[in-house]
């Protein structure tokens, strides 16, 4: 019996790997299963009708095509596979029915809860009437009203859902046998098999030889449907063949992305995977995902960016940095400025995926030259980006990157561009120390207190002052030592540069001084090294003889010191032209503190903002 079994390949069969039979047991090797009345409680209505219609159809071949009766059917003997179908077993008792009858011999020892009236008055041994249809009638009510026992009396309706089905299961459970209804007109009525879960299932077997309008409808339904199937039946029955069609058609031309089936199936693929596990996504559905990401269909491939979200956490990150982003980062160089700016946007999602190497290297290239984009938006999209993946950058390199980066979009003349490098700025300050934060981000900041647009200004300020709050709460812990002494006349001498410049310029210098000093007039906003150092050097003790006192008709000639502005503001600074190539490749440190509070609101005329989540 078990090899009859290993070679009946009826659809919707419990499938049988390899049996061993002794002279006392017997071992079959099944595909992995669990009995129905172990879940059936768990079922939505509509699964539960879905159900008996794939184990009605089943019983229609093995009483019509293989001309056997099964005599089993029951909440035990009804199984479901790992893909959420309902199969048939329990076939201990299967015989066909010209042969001398296994039923009649042994079907007592199942019992008699399921053997229909005729059966139970005289025996299986005068069996008159179609057992299968009795006892599919009485699965129907079991399996609505959850009647796990059979303890339930099966002559009302009880939680049958339509009128329609339960005037069926009437006909089935009729307790004159030639007044009973067969499974084959059972399988006619609109009761159990016209449904469109149903409809659905009958053509997912033949949709790799489908035509594209066929495989468009059947998205469509399937698209209304999804929330109704069992989410094993969607893995691991729906989407191989929906892998399947989409990969014949990628065959006739591997680069065009299968035009508009294509990008239906890629979006249907992306949705239904969602819970599969990782190793049989990573068999299943990352090489069409690698393969779709190198074809030359735009839409394909901004259809692949759109669902970025969707799918990314699924793939392993070796693939992602060896595969996925040589790919992505074409985009960066797209002539469609959409394709630019939507490559940019899903690198939020790819960067916790990528290499140290590949994130602190060929990343921040490709960056720094879309901070250059013609498109206002990109440039804009692009600052906010680094805002929002500097927690993953190499701390070593971090500060210098980010500060060459905000400077640069400080000056941008797009507003959301410098709203958003403030924003960056001010969601990045756990990354500057306070020496940093004087040397070059106050003094990038300070210059947008005074800009032309009033967000710019409130921003700025808000901003700068957070950072100034940093600064001073660090100068209070500075230690109070200073090696300038009240008492020292030199203390009265530096009070008079500022407030009797005539008295200061005749001070006289220290005798240590071998050559004669010409000092110049002083200026308060000179900061070269010079300048304090000349102060120290002077001293009211020196014999030197003075200059003449300074007069106001006598123009100033004292120098403006500009490197600090130019530090921080010029384009040819080497620092703002190369952020892109600084990369380290130590291990990135995570960021104590995750960047999530900004919101960047874009003006109305602005479509392509992208804001802060």
């Amino acid at each position: 019996m078990s090899q009859k079994l290993k070679k009946l390949r009826f659809p919707g069969v419990l499938k049988i790997f390899e049996s061993i039979e002794t002279d006392h047991s017997l071992i079959i090797a099944t595909e992995r299963v669990c009995p129905l009345y172990q879940v059936v409680q768990e079922l939505s209505e509509d699964t539960k009708l879905w159900g008996l219609g794939m184990v009605l159809r089943t019983l229609c071949h093995i009483t019509g095509n293989g001309n056997c009766t099964h005599g089993n059917i029951n909440l035990g003997s009804i199984l479901v596979n790992p893909s959420g179908e309902w199969v048939v077993g329990g076939m201990e008792v299967t015989t066909q029915n010209d042969t001398e009858s296994v039923l009649s011999s042994y079907g007592s020892l199942l019992g008699f809860e399921y053997a229909p009236p005729e059966v139970q008055k005289s025996g299986y041994q005068r069996q008159v009437g179609p057992v299968d249809a009795y006892q599919f009638g009485l699965l129907v009510y079991d399996v609505f009203n959850n009647n796990m026992d059979g303890a339930q009396p099966r002559n009302s309706r009880g939680k049958i859902p339509s009128n329609v089905l339960f005037s069926l299961q009437k006909q089935l459970c009729h307790p004159n046998p030639r007044q009973r209804t067969s499974l084959e007109k059972a399988s006619q009525s609109s009761a159990i098999m016209s449904n469109p879960m149903m409809d659905l299932s009958n053509q997912i077997d033949s949709l790799s030889i489908a035509t594209d309008s066929q495989i468009l409808q059947f998205m469509e339904n399937l698209e209304s449907l999804q929330e109704k199937f069992p989410a094993e039946y969607l893995h691991y029955k729906i989407l191989p063949q929906i892998v399947t069609a989409l990969t014949q058609k990628l065959k006739t031309n591997p680069t065009a992305g299968g035009g508009e089936v294509g990008i239906k199936c890629l979006t249907c693929i992306i949705q239904i995977s969602k819970g599969l596990p990782s190793t049989d996504y990573n068999k299943t559905v990352t090489p069409l995902i690698v393969q779709m990401f190198g074809c030359q269909d735009r839409a394909v491939r901004l259809q692949l960016i759109l669902q970025m979200p969707q799918y990314i956490d699924s793939l392993d990150k070796k693939i992602v940095s060896d595969k996925i982003f040589p790919l992505l980062a074409t985009g960066f160089s797209d002539t469609e400025p959409a394709i630019r700016e939507h490559t940019v946007r899903s690198l939020i999602d790819v960067t916790p995926k990528l290499t140290d190497r590949i994130l602190n290297g060929e990343l921040l290239r490709h960056l720094a030259k879309a901070q250059n984009d013609s498109q206002a938006s990109i440039r804009a999209n692009t600052t906010i980006l680094l805002g929002r993946i500097a927690r993953h950058l190499n701390p070593s390199s971090r500060p210098t990157v980010l500060i060459a980066a905000y400077s640069r979009a400080l000056k941008d003349p797009y507003v959301h561009s410098r709203v958003a490098a403030i924003q960056a700025l001010g969601a990045s300050i756990e990354y500057f120390t306070p020496q940093v934060t004087c040397e070059k981000v106050v003094g990038a900041i300070a210059p947008l207190l005074l800009d032309s647009d009033s967000q710019v200004r409130k921003q700025a300020k808000e901003t700068l002052d957070m950072f100034l709050n940093i600064v001073s709460k660090h100068a209070d812990t500075l230690s109070d030592k200073t090696d300038i002494k009240p008492e020292d006349s030199k203390d009265k001498w530096s009070a008079a540069v500022f407030n009797e410049p005539e008295r200061a310029m005749s001070a006289p210098v220290e005798p240590k001084a071998a050559k004669a000093i010409t000092p110049a007039i002083p200026n308060a906003f000179n900061r070269q090294p010079s300048s304090s150092a000349a102060f120290g050097s002077m001293s009211l003790q020196s014999t030197v003889k003075s200059p003449p006192p300074f007069t106001s008709d006598e123009p100033i000639s004292g120098t403006f010191d500009k490197s600090f502005d130019d530090t921080i503001f010029d384009d040819k600074n080497d620092d703002a032209d190369a952020w892109g190539d600084a990369w380290d490749d130590d291990e990135t440190q995570s960021a104590t503190k995750k960047i999530n509070s900004l919101d960047l609101q874009p003006h109305e005329d602005d479509d392509d903002g992208w804001g802060w989540d």
